[in-house]
């Protein structure tokens, strides 16, 4: 989904209801915004619908193998479920097995607030992150892999911004200057300031990086 709409933009260039002609080229751009956000922050901010990705079993069984006097090894990770993205709603989780493990039966990391990059079977769980013949995407977690279900306020201001921003670049061409409707020379700029500011909180290192 778009991080802004065609009306968030055209209100933000304070367009009046007859100046209709760029709608096409603002709309067009929007996803281009919301492309250059997400290859910034190495993230996503919005999902609409649930998706299927595929992990690893924790394999209790080779890591007491490597590390064969490590109790951390051989009692908590084989518990941990590493995320390689963002999650902010987890549907199901399904062992190799075919085994749907119930939400009571885990906790999701961090505790008290999303998104999440991890889940953890308790100590009273009597499950396990199993597989069949093989633990190499064995675990089918069920969810919205993003940074939330709808995106910050923040990231809504930066997608109108930076729309805004590369609309007023269609003059120009490639990395050769244009000459605006004023005759104004028009030199192609990187990202406003104003919206990297709005987007540092979000580059943070996550576990997978």
């Amino acid at each position: 989904m778009a991080y802004c709409t065609l009306s968030d933009v055209r209100a933000y260039l304070k367009f009046n209801a007859s100046e209709t002609g760029d709608d096409a080229i603002i709309t067009g751009l929007i996803p281009h915004a919301k492309a250059i956000i997400d290859g910034y922050c190495k993230t996503t901010f919005e999902a609409s619908t649930d998706s299927v990705r595929y992990f690893d079993a924790p394999s209790q069984a080779i890591e007491s193998a490597l590390f064969p006097s490590s109790s951390y090894w051989m009692g908590e990770q084989y518990r941990v479920l590493n995320f390689d993205t963002w999650c902010c709603q987890i549907t199901s989780v399904v062992n190799g097995n075919g085994v749907t493990i119930p939400s009571t039966e885990y906790v999701k990391n961090p505790r008290n607030g999303t998104p999440f990059y991890s889940i953890m079977l308790k100590r009273s769980s009597t499950y396990a992150f199993d597989y069949d013949e093989t633990p190499e995407n064995a675990i089918a977690v069920t969810a919205r892999f993003s940074y939330s279900i709808t995106a910050p306020d923040v990231i809504h201001e930066s997608a109108v911004e930076l729309t805004a921003h590369l609309y007023s670049q269609r003059l120009t061409i490639g990395n050769e200057s244009g000459v605006g409707d004023n005759g104004a020379v028009l030199t192609p700029r990187g990202i406003p300031a104003t919206v990297l500011a709005y987007l540092a909180p979000y580059r943070s290192v996550t576990l997978w990086r």
